[in-house]
């Protein structure tokens, strides 16, 4: 509800306010705890750039080497190894089904792949794209999604983004959007009826799930946005290059807060730090 929404909204404001104040003091000292390696885990022969979490006991890992491994989190033991792609693996979407586990993967290798986690079988190859597949994202089963599957989005770096309808028989491409960004496209997210977008520069955009519109949405990032996640009170963040994180009223589109915004630097594009990944947590 809308007091909920800004009772969310009022105690994000606050803590900006408070991180504000603490910076323009004495400087905090640097935490020089240390950590111990439980163990390594070891299966990549390249860089590893993804994990994401299957359930209690599992978790997924891919990089550079086009691999995707399953793991078993508290013995450390690979359960699967997918030989997935032939280029590295730039992004990774789960979807949790009635009995399993499916796990669809996007590479440099312009393709994007359908895996039952189960068995590591393919399900589906999709081929649409003519640039690497740079971002996944689900769409939400209020939208339009087939009552025996699932759909979802994918963005290239050819400017397209594909709209995805999955059920057991069939993998079929729904719908075709031209990006309008001038700049590389780093993610997106679905915040139905739209399709948002962040890319190399501050502009985001909003493209509609039913018709060719689109809209541009006025943030207050001064650079690159690298990174969406959605909040729960019809709200959702953007995190930018530039350090700073929006927050954004999902329904209208309009920004709410710029949280932890600095002018140091501005001028020259360095910044004292950048948001390159938002997390959300229940507390």
């Amino acid at each position: 509800c809308d007091t909920e929404r800004m009772s969310l909204v009022a105690r994000l404001f606050a803590r900006s306010r408070e991180g504000t104040a603490a910076a323009g003091g004495a400087r905090e000292p640097v935490s020089t705890r240390k950590f111990t390696e439980m163990q390594f885990l070891r299966g990549h022969t390249d860089i590893v750039r993804h994990l994401l979490k299957v359930d209690d006991t599992k978790f997924v890992s891919a990089g550079d080497d086009g691999r995707i491994i399953v793991w078993q989190h508290t013995t450390g033991q690979a359960l699967l190894t997918i030989e997935a792609h032939s280029l590295p693996v730039t992004c990774l979407m789960l979807v949790e089904q009635p009995h399993s586990h499916t796990l669809i993967s996007g590479s440099a290798d312009k393709t994007i792949k359908v895996w039952d986690l189960n068995n590591g079988f393919c399900n589906g190859v999709l081929d649409k794209h003519k640039g690497s597949v740079i971002s996944l994202t689900p769409i939400p089963r209020h939208c339009f999604s087939p009552s025996n599957g699932f759909c979802f989005c994918s963005a290239g770096s050819d400017g397209k983004i594909y709209v995805w309808m999955y059920t057991p028989s069939q993998i079929e491409n729904v719908k075709a959007v031209e990006l309008k960004e001038n700049e590389k496209l780093n993610c997106l997210l679905v915040v139905s009826p739209y399709v948002v977008t962040g890319s190399g520069g501050s502009l985001m955009f909003g493209y509609h799930l039913y018709d060719s519109m689109f809209r541009i949405l006025q943030s207050n990032h001064k650079d690159a946005v690298r990174c969406l996640v959605t909040l729960p009170n019809a709200l959702f963040a953007s995190g930018s290059i530039d350090g700073s994180i929006g927050i954004w009223d999902a329904q209208n589109l309009v920004q709410l807060l710029n949280l932890n915004a600095t002018e140091v630097y501005a001028d020259h594009g360095i910044y004292l730090y950048s948001i390159n990944v938002l997390l959300t947590f229940e507390v």
